[in-house]
């Protein structure tokens, strides 16, 4: 399977040291940065919604027609 352009895109700006297990959160916060503030294509359609009680983003291309899906969970805490 060939990757992406977005794909690769992404891959490129992670940092070498990404998954620092001794990062405090403020270290954590910095590495993210380069993720954040990217303006979203207009062929992009984002829902936010809830369910099950867990606040969730539904991410659709409006010009694809095929039935692909990609299911993500953050790896954020999880309270049981």
């Amino acid at each position: 399977m060939t990757q992406s352009k977005e794909l690769l895109a992404i891959i490129e700006i992670i940092p070498e040291n990404f998954a620092d297990p001794d990062a405090d959160f403020h270290a954590v916060r910095d590495m993210f940065a380069p993720f954040h503030g990217h303006p979203v294509n207009a062929d992009l359609a984002v829902d936010v919604r809830e369910l099950g009680g867990v606040r969730c983003g539904d991410y659709k291309l409006t010009q694809e027609t095929h039935k692909w899906t990609a299911f993500h969970c953050h790896g954020g805490a999880l309270f049981t």
